[in-house]
């Protein structure tokens, strides 16, 4: 049974991982991936060897010079304390959150940049380029909300798919005008 359900979460991140990536697709001058796991010839782990898990969408805008670095969590509507108190701790403060894991991949990226992106073979220089990361929830998320009226203290932004796409739209428009 536990197999079970464990395969069923992953079935259903992975087809909100393509959604996420589906949003992103729709502007012609990003490249996306999913599940990355290396970037060029380098891969995503720590000095010790250990991975440090993949980019669950990468978006490449070489028009924009950008690097997006999207981790997608895909979450049930929280309709009570209790709900709420287990996403704030999925995303930042339980055991192995989302935030760190993905603060840990953001940070490897940048601090090696210049590498990956020879490696990559990115249009002009590294220096010209901006690496911007964000978590995208698949439900709206109180807890999400929570955070960041309380300042933000994660570093990442996060939002919802609905506002993703709200955003991704706007953008869509002002490049087709």
């Amino acid at each position: 049974m536990q197999r079970y359900i464990s395969q069923q979460r992953n079935r259903i991140s992975r087809e909100f991982e393509s959604e996420v990536a589906d949003i992103f697709r729709r502007d012609s001058h990003n490249q996306v991936s999913v599940q990355v796991k290396s970037l060029g010839n380098t891969s995503l782990e720590r000095q010790n060897g250990d991975k440090l898990g993949d980019i669950d969408v990468l978006v490449v805008n070489e028009h924009h010079r950008t690097l997006s670095i999207i981790e997608a969590k895909s979450f049930a509507t929280s309709r009570n304390a209790r709900e709420i108190k287990r996403d704030l701790d999925k995303l930042v403060s339980g055991e192995n959150p989302a935030v760190a894991r993905h603060d840990e991949r953001v940070k490897f990226v940048r601090d090696h940049w210049s590498t990956l992106h020879r490696q990559m073979q990115l249009v002009g220089h590294a220096s010209d380029w901006q690496v911007e990361d964000m978590l995208v929830t698949s439900a709206p998320s109180i807890a999400a909300d929570l955070l960041r009226r309380l300042g933000g203290e994660v570093g990442t932004t996060i939002i919802s798919v609905e506002e993703l796409q709200q955003a991704q739209t706007h953008v869509n428009d002002r490049v087709s005008a």
